[in-house]
Protein backbone atom coordinates (compact mmCIF):
# COMPACT_ATOMS: atom_id res chain seq x y z
CA UNK A 1 0.00 0.00 0.00
CA UNK A 2 1.61 3.65 -1.00
CA UNK A 3 0.38 6.18 1.12
CA UNK A 4 1.72 9.87 0.90
CA UNK A 5 1.57 12.76 3.06
CA UNK A 6 0.19 16.53 1.98
CA UNK A 7 0.99 19.13 4.40
CA UNK A 8 -2.55 21.09 3.59
CA UNK A 9 -1.51 23.89 5.62
CA UNK A 10 1.46 24.67 4.01
CA UNK A 11 -0.48 23.60 0.67
CA UNK A 12 -2.87 26.34 1.48
CA UNK A 13 -0.79 29.23 2.25
CA UNK A 14 0.41 28.90 -1.32
CA UNK A 15 -2.75 28.64 -2.91
CA UNK A 16 -3.70 31.77 -4.66
CA UNK A 17 -7.75 31.30 -5.03
CA UNK A 18 -7.55 30.93 -1.09
CA UNK A 19 -5.05 33.87 -0.14
CA UNK A 20 -6.65 35.91 -3.19
CA UNK A 21 -9.90 35.57 -0.52
CA UNK A 22 -8.07 36.12 2.76
CA UNK A 23 -6.58 39.16 1.35
CA UNK A 24 -10.15 40.50 0.44
CA UNK A 25 -11.17 39.74 3.82
CA UNK A 26 -8.15 41.84 5.64
CA UNK A 27 -9.31 44.65 3.34
CA UNK A 28 -13.19 44.47 4.22
CA UNK A 29 -11.55 44.33 8.05
CA UNK A 30 -8.99 47.25 7.48
CA UNK A 31 -11.84 49.06 5.98
CA UNK A 32 -14.73 48.47 9.11
CA UNK A 33 -11.70 49.33 11.37
CA UNK A 34 -11.55 52.72 9.81
CA UNK A 35 -15.26 52.79 9.30
CA UNK A 36 -15.58 52.45 13.73
CA UNK A 37 -13.28 54.91 14.04
CA UNK A 38 -14.50 57.37 12.25
CA UNK A 39 -17.99 56.20 14.65
CA UNK A 40 -15.52 56.96 17.48
CA UNK A 41 -14.92 60.05 16.28
CA UNK A 42 -18.00 61.53 15.84
CA UNK A 43 -18.96 60.24 19.15
CA UNK A 44 -15.98 62.55 20.68
CA UNK A 45 -16.99 65.56 18.59
CA UNK A 46 -21.03 65.27 19.93
CA UNK A 47 -19.89 65.17 23.20
CA UNK A 48 -17.47 67.94 22.74
CA UNK A 49 -20.38 70.06 21.19
CA UNK A 50 -22.65 69.25 23.76
CA UNK A 51 -20.68 70.92 26.99
CA UNK A 52 -21.69 74.18 25.06
CA UNK A 53 -19.08 74.78 23.39
CA UNK A 54 -18.04 78.08 25.92
CA UNK A 55 -21.65 79.68 25.26
CA UNK A 56 -23.14 80.33 28.62
CA UNK A 57 -26.45 78.33 28.62
CA UNK A 58 -29.24 77.87 31.21
CA UNK A 59 -28.92 74.50 32.89
CA UNK A 60 -32.09 72.95 31.43
CA UNK A 61 -30.87 73.67 28.13
CA UNK A 62 -27.28 72.65 28.64
CA UNK A 63 -28.74 69.29 30.19
CA UNK A 64 -31.41 69.02 26.83
CA UNK A 65 -27.83 69.47 24.83
CA UNK A 66 -26.54 66.48 26.85
CA UNK A 67 -29.51 64.08 26.96
CA UNK A 68 -29.56 64.65 22.86
CA UNK A 69 -26.06 63.58 22.61
CA UNK A 70 -25.97 60.88 24.91
CA UNK A 71 -28.66 59.80 22.55
CA UNK A 72 -26.87 60.45 19.42
CA UNK A 73 -23.62 58.88 21.16
CA UNK A 74 -25.96 55.83 21.81
CA UNK A 75 -27.12 55.59 18.13
CA UNK A 76 -23.49 55.45 16.69
CA UNK A 77 -22.42 52.79 19.38
CA UNK A 78 -25.25 50.56 18.41
CA UNK A 79 -24.54 50.95 14.76
CA UNK A 80 -21.22 50.28 15.18
CA UNK A 81 -21.81 47.10 17.11
CA UNK A 82 -24.45 45.72 14.74
CA UNK A 83 -21.61 46.21 11.80
CA UNK A 84 -19.29 45.06 13.64
CA UNK A 85 -21.07 41.95 14.56
CA UNK A 86 -22.50 41.65 11.17
CA UNK A 87 -18.88 42.22 9.54
CA UNK A 88 -17.56 39.22 12.01
CA UNK A 89 -20.40 36.55 11.38
CA UNK A 90 -20.02 37.30 7.16
CA UNK A 91 -16.20 36.94 7.59
CA UNK A 92 -16.79 33.60 9.44
CA UNK A 93 -19.17 32.19 6.66
CA UNK A 94 -16.49 33.32 3.98
CA UNK A 95 -13.02 31.85 5.47
CA UNK A 96 -15.17 29.11 6.05
CA UNK A 97 -16.20 28.85 2.27
CA UNK A 98 -12.54 29.81 1.50
CA UNK A 99 -11.37 27.08 3.43
CA UNK A 100 -13.68 24.28 2.14
CA UNK A 101 -12.87 25.72 -1.85
CA UNK A 102 -9.33 25.54 -1.04
CA UNK A 103 -9.59 21.81 -0.14
CA UNK A 104 -11.82 20.82 -2.68
CA UNK A 105 -8.94 22.73 -5.29
CA UNK A 106 -5.87 21.06 -3.56
CA UNK A 107 -8.01 18.04 -3.38
CA UNK A 108 -8.66 17.67 -7.03
CA UNK A 109 -4.77 18.60 -7.89
CA UNK A 110 -3.89 15.45 -5.67
CA UNK A 111 -6.50 13.20 -7.70
CA UNK A 112 -5.45 14.53 -10.80
CA UNK A 113 -1.59 13.90 -10.06
CA UNK A 114 -2.45 10.43 -8.98
CA UNK A 115 -4.90 9.69 -11.81
CA UNK A 116 -2.03 10.31 -14.36
CA UNK A 117 -0.40 7.29 -13.32
CA UNK A 118 1.31 7.99 -9.61
CA UNK A 119 0.86 4.79 -7.72
CA UNK A 120 -0.88 6.21 -4.31
CA UNK A 121 -3.56 4.56 -2.59
CA UNK A 122 -3.79 6.54 0.40
CA UNK A 123 -2.56 10.62 0.98
CA UNK A 124 -3.15 11.59 4.68
CA UNK A 125 -3.04 15.45 5.54
CA UNK A 126 0.23 16.23 7.39
CA UNK A 127 -1.47 17.19 11.26
CA UNK A 128 -3.30 13.58 11.03
CA UNK A 129 0.14 11.80 11.26
CA UNK A 130 2.74 11.46 13.97
CA UNK A 131 5.72 10.21 12.22
CA UNK A 132 6.72 9.53 8.61
CA UNK A 133 9.85 9.35 6.31
CA UNK A 134 10.21 12.15 3.67
CA UNK A 135 10.43 10.35 0.85
CA UNK A 136 6.36 9.62 1.32
CA UNK A 137 5.67 13.87 1.32
CA UNK A 138 3.51 14.57 -1.73
CA UNK A 139 3.73 18.56 -0.20
CA UNK A 140 6.54 19.91 -2.35
CA UNK A 141 5.09 18.26 -5.56
CA UNK A 142 1.79 19.92 -5.26
CA UNK A 143 2.99 23.04 -4.53
CA UNK A 144 4.91 22.42 -7.81
CA UNK A 145 1.81 21.74 -9.68
CA UNK A 146 0.31 24.96 -8.11
CA UNK A 147 3.29 26.84 -9.98
CA UNK A 148 2.81 24.71 -13.43
CA UNK A 149 -1.30 26.23 -13.05
CA UNK A 150 -0.18 29.35 -12.17
CA UNK A 151 -2.33 28.88 -8.82
CA UNK A 152 0.43 29.44 -6.40
CA UNK A 153 1.91 32.23 -4.56
CA UNK A 154 4.75 33.45 -2.28
CA UNK A 155 3.51 31.97 1.45
CA UNK A 156 2.58 35.23 2.51
CA UNK A 157 0.95 34.13 5.80
CA UNK A 158 3.89 32.74 6.93
CA UNK A 159 4.62 36.22 9.33
CA UNK A 160 1.15 35.99 10.51
CA UNK A 161 0.99 32.65 11.75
Amino acid sequence: MKIKILDFEKVARCYKPYIDGITILEKRSNDLSEELGNFQKQAQEIMANASGNGLVLDEATLQSKQQEAQEQVQRLQQEAMLKDRTFKQEADEEQRRLVTEAYTGITDIVNEFISIGNDVEIVLNRSEVVFFKEEHDLTNTVIEILKEKSLFVEDSLVEQG
